[in-house]
């Protein structure tokens, strides 16, 4: 798989005009560099730790550089339009170019320290494995210093190729200096790391010891064959886009180059195989859990609800058939008037103290005026406290007979049961006003 990708990451990286995707099929290459030394074993775990290390400042100063670039000239990406930018970008054009070196495996700079240590442990083994991975590693570096060597070339050197609108500037210091520190990194940290095996030795408590093992091809030639390899990629590069003149608009490709361009069509198969037929898979789903699943169970909602509507609106029949609360409350809350035959539904009654007054008046009626029949030989004040204790039994008896539910849904505060007890004392007398005597219908003190 690290051979694959690596190989496939350097093709397309030829190809690409765009300097931000030439430079993602770059990163591309160098992560099959390192899933190549991790699939080796224990003899490329650590040089697979070490390339991740380095190749992060260089890749890292290599894409601040180009967004510099890209800030120098209005956002444009594609390299046919650069040119000739090292005279306005000195600094962006040190930095990337160590940049380069580093990635091309150039010693003594970083890349040269961590990714010839991957080539070398590739030819380790036996059989065929150390034969085909070793070569695929050796032709890819030659394939790295070519996409590279291109991109820097139509970048830096070369005829200027600018737009009209484009005035090509250094970047501020807030880009730069970052951009110098990673260019330091890239020149510099694989031979601090390098040195005496240091990394290795500190990796090992994670990878172990690994004792050396001799490739089958000597060390020497494996180096001298990968520079060369360097040398002539990087030459080819200088030759057709550094020395040439670099046309404006791509020309034709053969189908090669096109294939290239387009990922190898890696987009169109993931979208065809995966992507579409996914999407469909998803939207029948989504279809089948909105009709058949939710819809059912709303369904089923829907019936209840109109069941539970049909029984509310229809004639309450269900008296015999309560129990507990329900039922009392359902037996005296249904009463029938004097005059008629009509059965209606008493409303819950208003607590409030001018409503009991009310209640109490159309219960038991207005207090009767004027002696009771032969009582007209007596006192006033007999007779007036006759005709009070009279009203107040008839009120009770009514009370009783008629209005008891309606008492039994009333709550007395205790400050009115006390009032009410003091008041019963008086036996005020009754006039036409609404009876205020105890025991009428929704007077607190009768319920004291």
């Amino acid at each position: 798989m690290g051979a694959i990708t690596l190989t496939l990451g350097a093709l397309i990286g030829m190809a690409k005009d765009d300097i931000k995707k030439a430079l993602a099929a770059s990163t591309m290459s160098q992560i099959g560099y390192m899933m190549l030394a991790a699939g080796l074993g224990p003899v490329g775990y650590a040089f697979a730790i070490f390339h991740l290390v380095t190749h992060g400042f260089f890749k890292a100063g290599m894409f601040l550089g180009a967004g510099s670039v890209m800030h120098a000239m209005n956002d444009q990406v594609d390299m046919r339009r650069f040119g000739a930018l090292k005279g306005a970008m000195v600094v962006t054009w040190v930095t990337f170019g160590l940049g380069w070196l580093a990635i091309l495996g150039v010693p003594p700079f970083s890349g040269y320290w961590s990714k010839d240590k991957i080539i070398e442990s590739a030819f380790v083994g036996e059989g065929w494995q150390p034969w085909v991975f070793g070569l695929t590693a050796l032709i890819g570096a030659g394939l790295t210093a070519f996409y590279m060597s291109r991109l820097f070339f139509m970048t830096f050197h070369g005829k200027a190729r600018w737009t009209d609108e484009v005035h090509p500037h250094e970047s501020p210091a807030l880009m730069t200096v970052p951009m110098i520190i990673l260019a330091v990194g890239s020149a510099f940290l694989g031979l601090i790391l390098a040195t005496g095996d240091r990394f290795s030795h500190w990796l090992e408590p994670v990878t172990g010891h690994v004792e050396h093992h001799e490739p089958v091809l000597p060390v020497p030639v494996i180096v001298a064959a990968t520079l060369i390899l360097v040398a002539l990629g990087a030459i080819g590069a200088w030759l057709k886009y550094g020395r040439a003149e670099v046309p404006q608009e791509a020309p034709s490709a053969s189908l090669a180059t096109i294939t290239a361009r387009n990922d190898f069509f890696q987009d169109s198969v993931n979208r065809a195989v995966f992507q579409r037929p996914g999407q469909h898979v998803t939207r029948t789903l989504v279809y089948a859990d909105a009709a058949i699943v939710d819809g059912a169970v709303n369904k089923q909602a829907r019936g209840w609800n109109n069941l539970g509507e049909a029984s509310r609106k229809a004639p309450d029949r269900s008296g015999p058939l309560l129990r507990g609360d329900d039922a009392h409350r359902s037996r005296y809350r249904r009463r029938r008037h004097r005059g008629g035959g009509s059965v209606n539904r008493v409303p819950i009654p208003d607590r409030s103290r001018g409503a009991s007054r009310a209640r109490c008046s159309a219960a038991v009626g207005p207090a009767r005026i004027g002696p009771e029949p032969g009582e007209g030989d007596r006192p006033r004040h007999h007779r007036r406290r006759g005709r009070a204790v009279r009203h107040h039994g008839a009120a009770v008896r009514q009370v009783r007979r008629r209005c008891v539910p309606v008492l039994r849904d009333l709550r007395v505060d205790p400050a009115d049961r006390y009032q009410a007890g003091a008041r019963r004392q008086r036996h005020r007398p009754a006039d036409d006003r609404p009876c205020r005597h105890p025991g009428a219908v929704g007077d607190p003190r009768r319920l004291a």
